[in-house]
């Protein structure tokens, strides 16, 4: 009985196992491609919306109770003071406003890369949305208004950071802008 049974399994798998790979190749639903998107004014809206929800969670608020940008800014004078229950509580914040911060402290990190978030963001917008009816040219403008309003904010806290302008490609490294601090406002401006 098990000669019998065992090659009729190992069949039965085979065919199971193999018969069907041409059905694993299905397009993918309720995904649209990149290259589709942004055609309709309404693609270009909701575009400019996810900019925006991109500002409001990088810039205007994240990580619970404190907004790095203003943070980083303001800790760091005699304005505002990072405090708590007891000694290191908001100790995130206390390191920048006793000068004792470090380039691993979440303040800096979280506001630098929301900052390019937003470049991101706004750079796939001005490259992907053509301008070809006033919706699109709005939303364009929106976009780089906001790409230069970030890249503003990197130069007064970072100096001379990378100025992007395009959507990089995953293994790019920029750096720093070599045209110095003044030219790189006068981008901005």
């Amino acid at each position: 009985m098990k000669k019998i049974l065992y090659p009729i399994l190992g069949l039965c798998a085979a065919m199971f196992l193999g018969g069907c790979e041409d059905r694993l190749d299905i397009e993918q639903k309720g995904v649209i491609s990149a290259d589709d998107f942004y055609q309709t004014d309404d693609d270009a809206q909701n575009a400019l919306n996810n900019l925006y929800q991109c500002f409001g969670y990088h810039i205007a608020g994240n990580e619970g109770i404190y907004v790095a940008l203003p943070v980083l800014f303001n800790e760091a004078g005699d304005d505002m003071l990072a405090a708590g229950n007891m000694y290191g509580d908001n100790d995130f914040g206390a390191q920048i406003n006793e000068f004792r911060y470090d380039y691993q402290n979440e303040v800096i990190k979280n506001a630098y890369t929301g900052l390019y978030a937003v470049v991101y963001d706004a750079n796939t917008i001005i490259d992907r949305v053509p301008d070809d009816s006033p919706i699109k040219k709005r939303v364009r403008a929106e976009a780089i208004t906001l790409r230069a309003w970030a890249h503003m904010m990197l130069a007064i806290g970072w100096d001379c950071p990378p100025l992007v302008e395009t959507v990089l490609p995953g293994d790019a490294r920029p750096g720093n802008y070599e045209g110095g601090h003044v030219e790189l406002l006068r981008w901005c401006a």
